[in-house]
């Protein structure tokens, strides 16, 4: 998933989906510069779109950006 706030300032790190909790392709790497989420059909769900969209606007909080969810 690609993101950004509507002036295109506060970009966030690409998310991607996967099956796998711990991918063998990862083994080793100790930072990957996208955000990895899994379930068990690599699938966007409603749980992981929330989780996601509520670490970008604590961050967007911490920020004190006006462009956050709480206003």
């Amino acid at each position: 998933m690609v993101t950004a706030n509507m002036s295109g300032t506060e970009k966030k790190k690409l998310l991607i989906t996967g099956k796998s909790q711990k991918p063998r392709c990862f083994k080793g790497v100790k930072s990957l510069p996208v955000d990895y989420a899994n379930n068990r059909k690599a699938w966007m769900t409603s749980e992981l779109f929330e989780k996601w969209l509520r670490d970008w606007d604590r961050d967007l909080v911490k920020k004190k950006k006006k462009d956050s969810i709480a206003g």
